[in-house]
């Protein structure tokens, strides 16, 4: 069926017939396949029209799909009864909000593009082993080499036919290569070094922890706060910003960047992440929001 006579026929639909919950962490992009396959439809472009995202938009679903979209919320609302909120998780929402950027399609492709996969990548064991499969957020992060619970290397490949794989495929098939249409729960994984293990535990913690809903947040979490805080930890280590540069293989510019938050050369999560290693800190110390209230101006003393 056309996406046209598709739109036609489904136009009184107020909420799909199955209406799976979002699993904990799970992305976006996992959510709108399952959700599909769950109810039958032959295509993403049909989702997209219950959605009510214009066509011509597809392409921009596909490229960024995990990205606070507004437009997507009020959509899924309708076709499964759950209120907006509850899709905010499934996004990188909450991690942008503790950072205090913007939330405008630019600035976040500039804050995050570096730090992301732009195909899918999957842990064969968890999707073997979850019911139901689905993908997690927390594979769009480069900084994650694997899982920590099956100690094995994500693969960012089909393990059948060596192709790599879409993030939303056209044809909604969660644990299928859309090109041979081979079983990616039977792919073979390496296992992940002690060494390599420890780090992308605490990355992996850290990540959890960032993208998870804030509890008290600030009235005003600016960048600026984030970066006055990020130069208050260097100086307790009694590290100058050359030190720091070369200790996190950063340039000069990026710490600059961070601590002074230079509005025409903003940094980016990886430069954050980077930053913070070289602290041998947390991202979840750096943005904590109690120890940034302690810089935040009030506002009778704001010019």
């Amino acid at each position: 069926m056309e996406t046209a006579e598709f739109e036609a026929s489904h136009a009184i639909w107020k909420r799909l017939p199955l209406h799976p919950l979002p699993e904990p962490f799970e992305s976006m992009t996992s959510y709108l396949i399952r959700l599909a396959e769950a109810n039958g439809l032959r295509s993403l472009r049909q989702m997209v029209a219950l959605l009510g995202i214009p066509r011509r938009r597809l392409e921009n679903v596909c490229i960024s799909p995990d990205y606070p979209t507004s437009s997507h919320y009020g959509g899924l609302a309708q076709i499964t009864g759950y209120p907006e909120e509850r899709f905010l998780p499934l996004t990188f929402h909450f991690l942008i909000q503790r950072f205090g950027y913007s939330l405008h399609p630019t600035a976040l492709h500039r804050f995050l593009k570096s730090s992301l996969a732009s195909s899918l990548r999957y842990c064969p064991a968890c999707l073997a082993t979850s019911d139901p499969p689905y993908y997690s957020l927390l594979w769009r992060f480069l900084v994650l080499p694997g899982c920590i619970e099956h100690r094995g290397y994500f693969l960012d490949q089909c393990g059948h036919c060596g192709s790599f794989l879409p993030l939303l495929p056209l044809t909604p098939q969660l644990a299928k290569c859309p090109r041979c249409q081979g079983d990616l729960r039977m792919c073979q994984q390496k296992s992940l070094s002690e060494e390599v293990l420890l780090s992308t535990y605490r990355h992996t913690q850290d990540l959890k922890k960032l993208l998870s809903p804030v509890q008290s947040p600030l009235p005003e979490v600016r960048a600026k706060i984030v970066g006055k805080h990020c130069m208050a930890l260097r100086q307790c280590q009694d590290l100058s910003i050359t030190e720091l540069a070369r200790l996190s293989g950063q340039d000069l510019s990026v710490i600059l960047a961070i601590e002074q938050v230079d509005h025409f050369a903003k940094a980016s999560l990886s430069d954050y992440i980077q930053y913070a290693d070289a602290l041998s800190l947390s991202l979840t110390e750096i943005l904590d929001a109690d120890r940034l209230r302690a810089f935040l101006i009030p506002p009778s003393e704001e010019v």
